[in-house]
């Protein structure tokens, strides 16, 4: 089994799990894991993101839940997010997505900045989801990537990071 297949089935679940909850007791869950997760960002990411902010336009775009990356992502100092939009009917989730910008991580990317990306633009992604994305900006960086990421990072000759319990890695240099 695949982490794409793994990750898949927890998406579904997600799904169904969410289906009829109200929208304050998912934004409640949020702040849970939002008070939870602040200090655990990676040491690699969290130095790049720190050195950037003083001279780039920090942007996530993530195929999480907008309810927690609203809390997550400025705590981590990106000027802004794109998230996954979930469907509300009645105040309550109906299992349904509006908008799942990690579909086409570039995409997005067209949409905010056009054709043509800042110069000196930088972007980050740790899945196969993330090559549109990667291509599109200067320099691509492959966290911790998955196989798939990892196969394409190399043919392409962009950056690889590993990080593990605070040890960083490039295969490259």
């Amino acid at each position: 089994t695949s982490w794409h297949e793994v990750n898949h089935q927890f998406i579904v679940l997600f799904r169904l799990c969410i289906t009829g909850i109200s929208r304050p007791e998912v934004v409640s869950a949020a702040k849970a894991v939002a008070a939870n997760r602040y200090g655990r960002p990676y040491t690699f990411t969290s130095a790049l993101l720190t050195h950037l902010r003083e001279t780039h336009f920090c942007i996530a775009i993530t195929g999480a839940p907008r309810e927690v990356v609203r809390l997550l992502a400025p705590t981590w100092g990106f000027d802004r997010f794109v998230a996954t939009h979930l469907e509300t009917v009645g105040g309550r989730y109906t299992g349904q997505d509006v908008d799942v910008p990690a579909n086409d991580k570039g995409a997005v990317l067209k949409r905010l900045f056009g054709e043509k990306m800042p110069p000196g633009s930088i972007a980050i992604g740790d899945t196969a989801s993330d090559i549109s994305m990667l291509a599109a900006v200067d320099l691509p960086i492959a966290f911790n990537p998955d196989e798939s990421l990892t196969e394409e990072a190399e043919r392409r000759l962009w950056q690889i990071v590993i990080e593990r319990k605070k040890n960083i890695w490039t295969p490259r240099g």
